[in-house]
């Protein structure tokens, strides 16, 4: 291909070529009107040509000293292995070597139906409310926003990059459906007992009771003194799930019975949490989580949760 050497420049010129072509057999043939306009349209295509020259050389210098512009491309295939993005030293590698969730689908088998769409893995949830726990993710709308952008934590569940999150309202059904009838927590807390049992970790020679009090979800607002209830009157298949337990276990010594502390306001969504000031602080319902501790090793081998008596 032919150039135009000009100012130090090199413009290629194809187009010229042509109109130069034209312009010899035009004044050859003797039409030296024709040729004249010939001329003129090589010449302004010349000029323009050079300036385009000019603020191209000019925009690819300042480039140059940029280097290229990282654009996002589209690749057919991908190689990628969540494996080799998860440090050696990461929490959740420490953690995963210790969890064995195996038993859990033949220990919640009889709890699934046989027909209908496939349910969400009960492991994957055990496992992101296990890791929700270790990293202080109290928010299961968040804990799924999280496992959904971190690859660790996507490795740690067992999801691939195109696996799709449960929706955070999957823990609540199932915390409140067949893993509370299945009392699948307590399963897995035994199981963890057992193993520590099994490491060594565990003696048995001395043991600690403790007990801490838990804040219940439920409003002074929508509460009554001790004097105006009457559970006779109370229709049991109008009410939540709160009140239908409490009515089961109100003679038990567990929520209270036994104890000579009488409760200034019950809480008609939550009837079996005490009313408690024992923070020295505003009052408030609240039950007590007991603990019974293998002291070797700090272990927690029993917890109940029970109706506090403070």
């Amino acid at each position: 291909m032919r150039s135009i050497s000009d100012f130090g420049l090199r413009v290629p010129c194809k187009t010229l070529l042509l109109l130069r072509w034209i312009r010899l057999l035009v004044a050859q043939s003797g039409l030296v009107i024709l040729h004249l306009a010939a001329y003129s349209v090589e010449k302004l295509i010349l000029d323009r040509d050079l300036s385009s020259c000019f603020n191209s050389s000019n925009e690819l210098e300042g480039l140059a000293m940029l280097g290229p512009r990282q654009e996002a491309q589209a690749a057919l295939f991908y190689e990628f292995s969540l494996d080799d993005h998860v440090p050696q030293d990461h929490l959740l590698r420490s953690i995963d070597r210790f969890v064995d969730l195996s038993s859990i689908r033949a220990y919640l088998s009889d709890f699934y139906s046989h027909t209908g769409r496939p349910s969400i893995d009960p492991e994957l949830l055990i496992r992101m409310l296990l890791m929700g726990y270790c990293f202080g993710i109290r928010s299961e709308r968040r804990l799924c926003e999280e496992v959904h952008l971190n690859l660790a934590y996507r490795w740690f569940c067992r999801l691939d990059l195109n696996d799709r999150i449960p929706d955070h309202s999957t823990f609540s059904k199932n915390r409140h459906g067949r893993f509370r009838d299945s009392e699948l927590l307590r399963h897995l807390f035994e199981a963890t007992v057992v193993r520590c049992i099994e490491e060594g970790l565990v003696s048995g020679q001395r043991m600690a009771v403790d007990a801490s009090l838990i804040e219940a979800d439920a409003n002074k607002q929508f509460s009554a003194p001790k004097e105006e209830w009457d559970t006779t009157r109370i229709d049991v298949e109008a009410v939540p799930r709160a009140v239908r337990e409490y009515l089961d276990t109100l003679d038990e010594t567990a929520f209270g019975t036994a104890s000579e502390v009488q409760p200034k306001f019950m809480s008609f969504s939550d009837p079996a949490s005490q009313w408690t000031a024992a923070r020295k602080g505003p009052a408030f319902f609240a039950y007590s989580e007991n603990y019974l501790i293998d002291t070797d090793h700090g272990v927690i081998v029993d917890v109940e949760a029970t109706r506090s008596i403070r």
